[in-house]
């Protein structure tokens, strides 16, 4: 199975982007700001 598409919201985005692309190597495509909530 491949996941193709998938959203994470996160409150720290710099150390997830982090984690999920070095610790786990996903491949960011795009990101995509949804500003303060």
């Amino acid at each position: 199975m491949r996941i193709k598409l998938s959203s994470v919201m996160v409150e720290d985005q710099d150390k997830a982007l982090k984690f999920y692309t070095d610790i786990l190597g996903f491949v960011k495509k795009t990101d995509i700001p949804v500003g303060e909530f």
